[in-house]
């Protein structure tokens, strides 16, 4: 009898243990980080100690900024995961309290100073006070004029050597005031950053014997992400361009990155993982397009989270770092070699990613119509092997900052196309031959005739290859005819009027093109030409 009772004991004791839920609450600190164009995911991991029944894991002193449906927890297969849940804690974090409790110090201190200046700042202006009641001198009996010096010696020095102390003490109360100020300023940054919420995850598990299991923990912040940046050197032409892809990261979850393996990538952490479904295609009238005349839909200026994001913001120590970044189809990542620290505080922080040679063919280009400069054009072939996205480009050429560049991954086909900047050593002139220009009357009509020279000289030591551009006007009337004479066998676009030769130079070389054309219209009428010869029309 005495047996069973025991056994039937030991069911209780053991039924009171599963049915009790111990607790545990974890500080752990970020093992890593994967950095998204639009957010971030963050890796934690602990171990734990799990007694038979259940327990309640609490992650404590988590971003704010953590989007729960992003929430993922993985361990043991020997532990049973019965809930996840997360809530916002208002706890103060004590591990600023000693930060604060020295910034307290520090303000007492220099407060007893602003009152001992005060105070002696008072002594000197009552002195100064007596000695200037007390200037009258010599009574009835006079005073001789060797005392009359003396004394206003005396009241010379002594008020000198009075203000010269209140100046000093002056100066002393504003420096103590400023340091005030600055100790004010730290210590409300540190009560905000105390008192500031937090997110708790909690995790409910079920053990059926002690184990010690790693628990893994990540999830997806916002206000944090990464844009593409690059230093495009080309040392000289006939040379592969050196590309130094970088990142700037900013961080703003409220929590500091500190010495994390950083990990970059261009794809979208909020993608969701169900099957994509086709829904009706409906075609009717008078539908409008939502893309703009650029060729991209709207929407494309906000990020994932429908925040607008401006192009113009990626300066490194802004609040928020963004731009509207295209990528192609197969997303990019990079894993950074070295851990970094990525502090919370509003600003970007260049990271390196990669450096590549890359293979590149250098053409001259010049718009002489518009520009009398000739500019050196670096063609490269390869770029799409290193992974680029959207961002901004330094540019250099030799040792020479050019300045800077958009590399527009959106509008790049097969050759990113980079400026070089201007080259002095080739000498382009387009003039009008005005012996050759003209206008005359044919019975109802009037024809103008225009006539151009454009010619180019290389005064470079070494051949150089080049593309001329210039253009026809359009014609947007049946009754204006555009007649072209002499184009100098250049190549035509005859939707947009753009003529281009393809030349080559030897050193020292020169050589002209003419560009020749009439303009047919009525007599009665008065016709434009743009500046650009984009259009011609009626008056």
């Amino acid at each position: 009898m005495k047996k069973i009772a025991l056994t039937f004991t030991g069911i209780l004791l053991t039924l009171s243990s599963y049915s009790a839920t111990s607790k545990q609450q974890l500080i752990t600190k970020i093992e890593s980080v994967v950095v998204y164009l639009d957010g971030a995911e963050i890796s934690r991991n602990k171990q734990v100690n799990l007694s038979p029944g259940k327990t309640e894991i609490v992650f404590k002193e988590l971003s704010p900024d953590i989007i729960s449906k992003t929430i993922r927890v993985a361990i043991t297969d020997e532990v049973s995961i019965l809930s996840i849940s997360n809530r916002i804690s208002y706890l103060e974090d004590v591990t600023q309290k000693p930060k604060i409790k020295s910034i307290l110090a520090s303000i007492e201190v220099l407060e007893d100073k602003k009152i001992m200046i005060a105070d002696e700042m008072d002594a000197l202006e009552i002195e100064k006070s007596m000695i200037l009641k007390n200037q009258f001198i010599g009574g009835d009996q006079g005073i001789t004029v060797e005392g009359i010096k003396n004394t206003a010696d005396f009241f010379r020095s002594k008020i000198t050597e009075i203000n010269k102390l209140h100046s000093a003490l002056k100066k002393k109360k504003l420096k103590t005031i400023d340091d005030l100020n600055i100790f004010q300023k730290e210590l409300k940054q540190y009560r905000d950053k105390g008192s500031s919420e937090r997110t708790e995850v909690i995790i409910e598990v079920l053990v059926d014997k002690n184990v010690s299991p790693t628990i893994s923990l990540k999830y997806v912040v916002e206000d944090a992400g990464w844009v593409a940046n690059y230093d495009i050197r080309a040392k000289e032409v006939n040379a592969p361009i050196h590309l130094k892809y970088m990142a700037k990261i900013y961080n703003q979850s409220q929590i500091d990155w500190e010495n994390v393996t950083i990990k970059l990538s261009s794809q979208d952490p909020l993608t969701s993982a169900s099957k994509p479904k086709l829904k009706p295609w409906i075609v009717s009238y008078n539908s409008r397009n939502r893309d703009n005349k650029y060729g991209y839909n709207d929407m494309d200026k906000y990020s994932s989270k429908g925040k607008r994001v401006d192009v113009s913001s990626m300066r490194a120590n802004q609040s928020k770092v963004g731009t509207m970044i295209t990528t192609s189809l197969l997303s990019a990542e990079f894993i950074i070699a070295n851990k970094h620290s990525i502090p919370s505080d509003g600003k970007a922080y260049m990271v390196n990613v990669s450096s590549h040679d890359l293979t590149a063919t250098y053409n001259y280009y010049s718009v002489p119509k518009l520009e009398r400069d000739v500019f050196l054009l670096g063609r490269i072939t390869d770029w799409e092997n290193v992974n680029l996205i959207t961002g901004y480009a330094n540019i250099y050429f030799g040792d020479t900052y050019i300045g800077q560049s958009m590399i527009d991954t959106r509008t790049t086909n097969d050759t990113l196309d980079v400026s070089l900047g201007r080259d002095d050593k080739l000498v382009v002139t387009r003039f009008k031959k005005k012996e050759f220009s003209k206008m005359k009357t044919i019975g109802s009509n009037r024809k103008e005739l225009h006539a151009y020279t454009i010619s180019v000289k290389n005064n470079r030591t070494t051949p150089i290859k080049m593309r001329i551009l210039d253009q026809l006007p359009i014609s947007q009337n049946n009754e204006i005819v555009i007649n072209p004479i002499n184009t100098s066998l250049a190549k035509e676009n005859e939707d947009s009027g753009e003529l281009s030769w393809d030349i080559e130079l030897k050193p020292g070389e020169t050589k002209s093109f003419d560009l020749i054309f009439t303009i047919k219209y009525p007599k009665n009428k008065q016709i434009t030409v743009s500046m650009q010869y984009k259009n011609v029309r009626f008056m």
